[in-house]
């Protein structure tokens, strides 16, 4: 069985380069509505989405990686998750692009492994999901699974959060709102079903 490996593998040569490739999979910070309102600075719960170029909203081609709080005997209780779904879902808000992916090198299932490698904090009240997500940006810029990115993690987070914050109550009847790194609006490849 073969499987699509996680790092560049060197001596092999492929038609074209990678970064010349058309067609790659983009790594997004998406912003869901949260069922519970945690105050503020945690109005949205954040995770990190790696998709085609303009996935089919009824097919299952993206995945989703974030943590995730659920209840442990009356405890909340943050675990990870890494799995595929579906191309489109009506609970996200808005999303962030954060880059393309050489995803002839670096898979879905690879990135999934890897995120394994975070902690997952327990017992901190002021520890959310988007803490997780600044600890697996740095972790796959480290990795070279991404490239630098041009400002930190956080400042990321909070321009995409304040983007959110903005569309959140109007209409985008067919595609998913979606900003750059800077928190400005950029054309959405993520549609509606």
């Amino acid at each position: 069985m073969m499987s699509t490996p996680l790092y560049p593998t060197f001596g092999t040569v492929n038609p074209k380069p990678a970064s010349n490739r058309s067609n790659k999979h983009r790594l997004y910070i998406a912003y869901y509505s949260q069922g519970r309102a945690q105050g503020d600075d945690v109005k949205f719960h954040t995770a990190l989405i790696l998709a085609p170029k303009n996935p089919d909203p009824r097919k299952v081609q993206t995945w989703r990686y974030h943590v995730k709080n659920v209840d442990n005997d009356g405890d909340d209780m943050w675990i990870y998750e890494g799995k595929p779904t579906m191309n489109s879902d009506q609970r996200i808000e808005a999303m962030t692009l954060l880059c393309k992916v050489d995803d002839v090198n670096v898979s879905g299932l690879g990135i999934s492994m890897l995120l394994r490698e975070i902690e997952v904090l327990q017992y901190e009240r002021r520890w959310s999901s988007r803490h997780w997500v600044f600890a697996a940006l740095q972790l796959l810029v480290e990795r070279g699974v991404i490239p630098q990115l041009h400002m930190g993690a956080k400042s990321i987070w909070q321009n995409g959060y304040q983007f959110t914050k903005s569309v959140q109550n109007t209409n985008y009847p067919f595609s998913v709102p979606t900003c750059d790194i800077t928190g400005k609006e950029v054309k959405s490849e993520m549609t509606w079903t």
